[in-house]
């Protein structure tokens, strides 16, 4: 994003450990996409994929209450962090805490945790003894109908 805009840029990021800083000039980069259009197709389907999750997530914003903004973040971070098993579930790591998913969706620790209870009581999803959540992703979808 901040290739394509003129301004400051709308995020940052904190180094916890030693690290090296690697800096891209507008003005090069801008070079390697003309001179390699190739890269600039691949540029363009990142963006393009980008975008469409960006209207995804506003689409849920607007039209899901926070249950079902959970339940679609669970399945989207399923697909992209999860990991497939034999019986069909989503092992999703226990990457992400519960402020993490709140932040993702726009709303509080504690609603997320109130809910992630409520659908494990309901059996919807389960946590192994590592705290990793398995998913199954039908199961979920099926809450949103």
């Amino acid at each position: 994003m901040g290739f394509f805009r003129k301004g400051g840029y709308p995020g940052y990021s904190e180094v916890l450990e030693r690290a090296s800083l690697v800096v891209v000039p507008i003005s090069q980069f801008e070079k390697v996409l003309v001179d390699n259009p190739h890269l600039s197709i691949k540029v363009f389907k990142v963006l393009g994929e980008k975008i469409v999750d960006l209207q995804e997530r506003l689409e849920a914003q607007i039209l899901n209450n926070t249950y079902e903004q959970i339940i679609k973040l669970l399945i989207r971070l399923g697909e992209l962090h999860g990991e497939k098993q034999e019986d069909g579930t989503v092992l999703l790591k226990a990457d992400f805490t519960n402020k993490d998913l709140a932040n993702m969706i726009g709303t509080t620790r504690e609603t997320v945790s109130r809910t992630l209870t409520k659908m494990k009581k309901d059996e919807l999803i389960t946590t192994d003894s590592n705290g990793n959540m398995i998913l199954v992703p039908d199961v979920l979808m099926d809450e949103l109908v």
